[in-house]
């Protein structure tokens, strides 16, 4: 008997020639080249949106690390699990994995469900690369001040983020840098109080500078 929760059953999306080929050609990237990135972007569309709206304040950091985004606009949990246990982890050997997902869950699950399927993922990604360092972020504010769906994301992160306790998951909490100080969310950080605006990306990035640049002393020592 399956479990009820359908965060933890890994499910594709091959019906979607769009998503279908993105994920073919990571697979393809990782077979055919011999560089393994530095860096892994997973999660939905708030990572893929790296390559747009984040693309211009990444492109820094792109030059000097190589970086691979397997953010899939649209995911949710069990997409990405799937994912993970169909070859996007395979043959590379990154040194960081920034994990953001779980928002696109809060119409269908619970804080309890969500929060259970980021730690399978973890745990997935973990037995792929033993050895990455993971970022996993707690799921940013969407919605109005109060809301609903502000709440469950704040609950459900809350409940996944004792995986801090190990060494390689680092557990991040950067949500203030994305609201006003009366907690609403601006329209020139989230223009639909969900997804980023090309200032927020920059917001982000100062956070994450300090990461990128271990990665790279790590790449001048090999």
């Amino acid at each position: 008997m399956l479990p009820s929760n359908s965060t933890i059953i890994p499910q594709d999306k091959l019906n979607s020639q769009r998503w279908a080929k993105r994920h073919f050609d990571i697979l393809s990237r990782h077979q055919q080249n011999h560089v393994s990135p530095d860096v892994i972007l997973m999660g939905d569309s708030i990572m893929q949106q790296w390559e747009q709206a984040g693309g211009k304040v990444l492109q820094h950091w792109t030059e000097k690390l190589t970086i691979h985004n397997l953010g899939f606009s649209g995911d949710k949990i069990q997409h990405a699990l799937w994912r993970v246990q169909n070859g996007q982890l395979d043959n590379i050997n990154p040194a960081l994995l920034l994990l953001n997902i779980g928002t696109n869950n809060i119409f269908d699950h619970t804080a309890e469900e969500i929060a259970l399927g980021v730690k399978q993922l973890v745990h997935q990604i973990q037995y792929k690369q033993p050895k990455v360092k993971i970022l996993l972020h707690r799921l940013f504010p969407r919605g109005e001040k109060g809301s609903d769906e502000r709440q469950k994301v704040t609950q459900a992160s809350s409940l996944y983020s004792n995986l801090n306790t190990n060494k390689l998951i680092n557990y991040i909490d950067i949500n203030d840098i994305f609201l006003s100080y009366q907690g609403n969310i601006p329209r020139d950080i989230m223009h639909d109080k969900l997804h980023l605006t090309p200032k927020a990306y920059a917001l982000w990035l100062q956070h994450l500078q300090p990461y990128f640049e271990q990665c790279l002393k790590k790449q001048l020592l090999c």
